[in-house]
């Protein structure tokens, strides 16, 4: 290999190397995040420029087109920080119109693209930057995010498995992976996945919440609520582990402990209807009537339209011997039911 094939060659992978993404596992959903998107990251201007002045040796680029391709990318950037993606996608496509071969920018333009939805688009920047360096763990990673989206699966879990290859200590690969396993039906392969992110990273909170709600699905309750209370432990605040954390109590018939969990629910989300509903079905099943009418009354306040909690309210009116009230809701609930209903 000449010397001039071995500078194109380390510099395609020190490019590459200077993506600036952070990804994370999201609550079943598997995203990704740019970490710096308020700042333009110096270390990475810097490796760009780097990049682009060794280019610019071997490829003949001038100076001048090396500082519009970095002012691009900057713009581009400065965009993205402040959410306007179509204009931050129109600077990146232009830094690559100077050399198409910089990664950076066909990095960032993917991100753009993610949050316009555009995944084929994404998917297209993705597949260039693994021919520009196919060794990238991230760019599988990301790669397999779009293919995701787009709802190929396998070959998203294809793309997880050779990043895991690449780098077999990749926690929100395994993570991402068993997501989509689960999703395939494929439990026991899910279940091993997020046990290796845990593994990996027992602070791993979105790891905990999938395999508990995998459990939950199997119908293995006490595992679930294990993995929902450990979430809760690492976040008190994550609602989602406390709502499905109640409904494990329920299938557990641990009344009491459900309406707690979704009593906490509705301390973080005060308008969060359902936890209203689902707690005062719970106290009247505790023949607690007047507490569940105050919840079913909470949900008619949340949403004057919710045909199912005047027809809850009304059945415990009429409990209570309250038949005005009874029917009153009754009319409401007909009023409002969903057509068809």
């Amino acid at each position: 290999m000449d010397t001039a094939e071995y500078l194109v060659r380390e510099t395609k992978k020190v490019c590459a190397s200077h993506s600036g993404y952070q990804f994370i596992i999201s609550k079943r959903k598997p995203v990704w995040h740019m970490r710096n998107i308020n700042q333009i990251n110096r270390i990475s201007i810097h490796a760009t420029s780097l990049c682009f002045i060794m280019f610019s040796v071997v490829l003949g680029q001038s100076d001048s087109e090396l500082e519009k391709a970095v002012e691009y990318l900057d713009a581009g950037a400065l965009f993205a920080r402040e959410g306007e993606y179509k204009k931050a996608v129109d600077r990146y496509s232009k830094a690559i119109e100077i050399n198409p071969e910089f990664a950076n920018a066909l990095s960032y333009r993917a991100y753009s693209y993610t949050h316009l939805n555009e995944w084929k688009k994404a998917l297209a920047d993705f597949n260039r930057l693994i021919e520009l360096n196919p060794e990238d763990a991230e760019t599988f990673f990301r790669r397999g995010i779009a293919l995701s989206e787009l709802k190929m699966l396998k070959k998203a879990i294809s793309d997880y498995s050779r990043a895991i290859e690449l780098d077999q200590t990749y926690t929100a690969a395994f993570g991402n992976r068993g997501i989509l396993f689960d999703k395939l039906g494929e439990s026991k392969k899910a279940i091993d996945d997020f046990s290796k992110a845990i593994d990996l990273d027992p602070t791993s909170s979105g790891a905990y919440y999938n395999r508990g709600v995998t459990y939950r699905n199997l119908n293995q309750f006490d595992k679930a609520i294990a993995d929902y209370t450990k979430v809760i432990e690492i976040d008190p605040r994550a609602a989602k582990a406390y709502n499905n954390r109640a409904h494990a109590f329920i299938k557990k018939q641990m009344t009491q402990e459900a309406i707690d969990d979704f009593s906490k629910v509705i301390e973080i989300h005060p308008d969060y209807k359902m936890a209203y509903h689902i707690r005062g079905t719970l106290y009247g099943q505790m023949k607690e009537f007047e507490k569940a009418i105050q919840n079913f009354s909470k949900c008619i306040e949340i949403d004057p339209k919710f045909a199912i909690a005047y027809q809850y309210r009304a059945t415990t009116y009429k409990i209570l011997g309250e038949i005005e009230k009874a029917e009153a809701d009754l009319e409401m609930a007909r009023k409002f039911a969903p057509s068809g209903n």
